[in-house]
């Protein structure tokens, strides 16, 4: 499988997970700690019983082809669409030695989080808890409405089901990465995100 088709959708997500990948997940996992398996990154994002969850890569876009998921690309595409005003501007762009903002501007880990999270949240009707698994520290996030995890945590609390998202004995995605040809799971891996355009339209036909 070499291409995986953008599926936007207008049901609003009750939770949007977004996963960083190295030291992260478990195709480049930490020394001596837990990662979360690639399989349950697929199961959030592909299952049948999951379209209540978006699931997004924040942070080494490789695993945007590994998982099947929406990255970063994505989201500053769909930013742009959507044109939320005031977001982007608060961010700290490059500029070249003439003082001219950089073009290939791409946001940080945090401005991309912050990004993500400014597409769903001004919409009417929208209100998903916002989740966050990654080595770095992103505590500071939590007073802006995230719920960050270290991913052996993350791991630890899916163990322990205290985390905001469970994960099912058996769910019938392997952990294999979805572009590889060792990948068994039986599925369409599609990366579908919600679209607050198609929201709103919707909302107005009624």
């Amino acid at each position: 499988m070499t291409d995986i088709p953008r599926t936007p959708h207008a049901t609003p997500p009750e939770f949007v997970l977004c996963f960083d990948r190295d030291y992260t997940v478990d195709v480049n996992p930490p020394r001596d700690r837990q990662a979360v398996p690639l399989q349950w990154v697929k199961y959030f994002a592909h299952s049948p019983d999951t379209q209540h969850i978006d699931v997004w890569a924040t942070g080494n876009q490789h695993l945007v082809s590994e998982a099947g998921i929406p990255g970063i690309r994505t989201a500053k595409a769909l930013w742009d669409t959507v044109n939320i005003p005031d977001v982007e501007e608060t961010f700290d762009k490059p500029h070249d030695e003439n003082g001219e903002e950089i073009s290939t501007y791409k946001p940080d880990r945090r401005e991309g989080l912050r990004m993500i999270k400014d597409i769903y949240d001004p919409v009417e009707g929208v209100a998903p808890s916002f989740v966050v698994v990654d080595d770095a520290n992103l505590i500071a996030l939590e007073s802006e409405g995230w719920s960050y995890y270290q991913p052996w945590d993350f791991v630890a609390a899916i163990g322990d089901n205290t985390a905001e998202v469970t994960v099912p004995e058996s769910h019938g995605f392997c952990n294999q990465p979805v572009i590889s040809n060792n990948c068994t799971c039986n599925t369409a891996f599609e990366k579908s995100f919600f679209d607050p355009r198609k929201f709103r339209a919707n909302r107005s036909e009624i």
